[in-house]
């Protein structure tokens, strides 16, 4: 499965478009994932789901 990290407080900025990130994901994936989508510890954020592994195109907040 295939999500999206976005930081809750630019969730509508068309210019921030979050970071995505396979799962299963091992720790150090997660937190590269969460550097590069600008999201600090304590922060707000949404998990999107875009894409399932089996290929399903989905966009849905977590």
């Amino acid at each position: 499965m295939n999500v999206i990290l976005i930081r809750s407080d630019l969730y509508e900025t068309s210019e921030y478009h979050g970071k995505p990130l396979w799962l299963p994901a091992s720790r150090d994936e997660i937190q590269d994932a969460m550097d590069r989508a600008r999201i600090k510890v304590g922060q707000e954020y949404k998990i999107l789901e875009c894409l399932s592994s089996e290929g399903g195109e989905r966009l849905h907040l977590l």
